[in-house]
């Protein structure tokens, strides 16, 4: 796979991929300023995964996290798992942002 440098759209955040499969890491903050140009970065990578692709989304380094956050992430994953793409969320690990994603409930995400 190959892999972009950290730090896309002003995110920290890497993405590994291949022609077939996308692996996007995202760390820090997840919050209304930066869910714009995150959800871009999304959509652009997870387009480029064909219907018989695979896509991870790993949230696991994100520190804070709001519904603005969780909307640039699921909207994207959403999309791909209706053109068939398999899709994978996975949620943050520790402190508030784990929190919230809890008492949301809506991750971790597994579509397609």
């Amino acid at each position: 796979m190959s892999a972009a440098p950290p730090g896309i759209a002003g995110f920290d955040a890497s993405v590994a991929r291949d022609r077939t499969h996308v692996v996007v890491r995202l760390e820090d903050q997840l919050v209304v300023g930066r869910a714009g140009a995150v959800r871009r970065v999304l959509g652009n990578e997870l387009s480029v995964v064909p219907s018989t692709g695979s896509a991870i989304i790993d949230m696991g380094e994100v520190t804070e996290l709001d519904a603005a956050g969780l909307a640039a992430v699921t909207a994207p994953a959403f999309a791909a798992g209706r053109r068939g793409c398999r899709v994978a969320v996975l949620p943050p690990t520790s402190g508030p942002a784990r929190r919230f994603a809890e008492t949301v409930g809506i991750l971790p995400i597994g579509v397609g």
